[in-house]
């Protein structure tokens, strides 16, 4: 039983929804990449055993003020901080995007029974964990900005708060995705 309420909470059930007060997760946590990309908020982080049960073996914390709850015991913890951020303190997409790409690699290679999901979480799951989604949709499927939000949002269940993005993430990307496609005629 304990099990299961670790689950319930790392998916996202509310407090309300488990018959407690209210006070808990929420928001869902929402797979972006089937068996690797996730998005997710702080509060996902409360139980590794949970995310462990879900798959997840990566923690990618897009916070740098914050502390994730798991321990990093089970799984691999990574705080994007200053080298991953540019000067004008912005996430450094093109340095998030090299090493999701190096995770989804060795994902690729673990049969179905055992993913390698990765979450990446912010405060509210709303902004920057989505906003590092969209780059990577753009850096790895090759998709235009207005392309990678759309698919990014649509993965959003109905009845989710949804992604609402940041004005400073939404101008990060607007730059990744200008810096992408120049680099793509170059």
């Amino acid at each position: 039983e304990e099990e299961e309420e670790d689950k319930h909470i790392a998916c996202g059930a509310s407090g309300a929804a488990r018959g407690g007060s209210g006070a808990g997760v929420s928001t869902a946590m929402v797979e972006i990449i089937e068996r690797f990309l996730v998005c997710g908020a702080f509060e996902h982080t409360c139980s590794e055993r949970a995310l462990v049960m879900l798959g997840v073996r990566t923690v990618m914390n897009a916070v740098p003020t914050c502390s994730p709850c798991c321990s990093g015991k089970h799984l691999a913890v990574m705080t994007l901080g200053t080298e991953d951020s540019t000067p004008d303190g912005n996430i450094d997409y093109h340095q998030c995007c090299g090493r999701l790409a190096a995770l989804h690699v060795k994902s690729m290679k673990t049969d179905e029974a055992h993913p390698q999901r990765v979450l990446v979480y912010c405060m509210s799951g709303r902004s920057r964990a989505p906003a590092i989604a969209v780059a990577y949709m753009m850096f790895s499927r090759k998709m235009s900005l207005k392309d990678a939000i759309g698919y990014v949002k649509d993965r959003y269940p109905a009845g989710h708060q949804g992604v609402k993005f940041k004005s400073e993430d939404l101008v990060a990307l607007e730059k990744f995705d200008r810096e992408l496609r120049a680099n793509r005629t170059a």
